[in-house]
């Protein structure tokens, strides 16, 4: 498996992780980024919307975190339509 170091955002805090090359919705996280209760963060203009986390060898020392990508940044979104 091939993976590039990537920089992420969660919230205001910038981290870099590993993103898997041929599935980009797989990423790695040390153990120094707080995985509990992440729910989406952001890599370069695109949010991610975490689906699943699984610690490799039950040690805390690596997480591969599942995604799926939400919207690119900078799109507006329609919100208050009704039918």
């Amino acid at each position: 498996m091939a993976w590039n170091t990537v920089e992420i955002k969660i919230g205001k805090d910038a981290h870099e992780v590993n993103q898997h090359s041929s599935n980009p919705t797989k990423f790695a996280f040390s153990s120094a980024i707080h995985v509990d209760g992440l729910k989406k963060f952001s890599c370069g203009n695109d949010s991610f919307e975490v689906v699943s986390i699984t610690d490799v060898a039950n040690r805390g020392e690596e997480y591969i975190v599942e995604t799926i990508q939400g919207e690119q940044s900078g799109k507006s979104s329609k919100r208050g339509d009704s039918d």
